[in-house]
């Protein structure tokens, strides 16, 4: 063996120490927060005619707090309305993906999903 490899292997079980020795150490308990968020999440798009009021609301409900909770307020332009002929450019196939994954969990069937 090499002086280079044995010089590796050194630094390689010593990670592998240093690692172990903090995946192994208990773990501090994590205080409660102090301040609580409510995530409300929109899918919406450029080219949908009812959108922009939905989009308004979106952007006027960050002042709206629930029971002293911080609303953050999450706008997904999905992508399903490009075909009519206005090509939403924030738009993404991962954002329909995700409503449609919502849709699936609440057994939501055919289209229902994107009227909401």
């Amino acid at each position: 063996m090499t002086k280079s490899s044995v010089l590796l292997l050194t630094s390689a079980a010593v990670a592998v120490l240093v690692i172990s020795v903090f995946a192994l150490s208990p773990a501090t308990p994590v205080p409660p927060a102090k301040r609580k968020a409510v995530v409300v999440e929109l899918f919406t798009s450029e080219g949908c005619s009812s959108c922009p009021a939905a989009d308004d609301v979106l952007g006027r409900i960050r002042t709206v707090a629930a029971g002293g909770a911080e609303v953050v307020p999450l706008g997904f332009h999905v992508d399903y309305w490009n075909h009519l002929g206005w090509r939403d450019r924030f738009s993404s196939s991962a954002f329909s993906s995700r409503q449609e994954s919502y849709a699936n969990r609440f057994r939501l069937s055919g289209r229902t999903h994107r009227k909401w």
